[in-house]
């Protein structure tokens, strides 16, 4: 009908045709995986599947948050407070390297998240 929507996510194409709202990236990329098994995101091995969802979970349980508080300390802290400013850089931006170092160590080995050597 032309109407906007307003107050949440924009609703998708679920079961039937129906609009299903959907929100939050790792439930957006779980749903297109299962709307399009054919495309090669999600692997049918147990294994590899196994990977691949400690990797999506890697991803919204550290690597975001971890890279968004540094942000946050980096860009937003009052600069009145530089103590405060420090501590946040260092305390989040050691362990965004840390987890920086994860991911290369496993890209390195393994090419990427797929089982398909670099």
């Amino acid at each position: 009908d032309g109407e906007q929507w307003r107050g949440g996510p924009p609703p998708r194409g679920g079961p039937g045709g129906e609009p299903m709202a959907l929100m939050e990236g790792a439930a957006i990329m779980l749903y297109l995986c299962g709307k399009y098994p054919d495309r090669g995101f999600y692997p049918s091995d147990v294994r590899l599947r196994s990977e691949c969802l400690q990797w999506l979970f890697w991803q919204v349980g550290s690597q975001g948050p971890m890279t968004g508080n540094f942000g946050h300390f980096m860009v937003y802290a009052p600069p009145g407070q530089v103590g405060a400013r420090n501590y946040g850089v260092a305390r989040y931006g050691m362990e965004v390297q840390r987890l920086l170092d994860v991911l290369e160590r496993h890209l390195a080995g393994n090419g990427d998240f797929r089982g398909s050597a670099g």
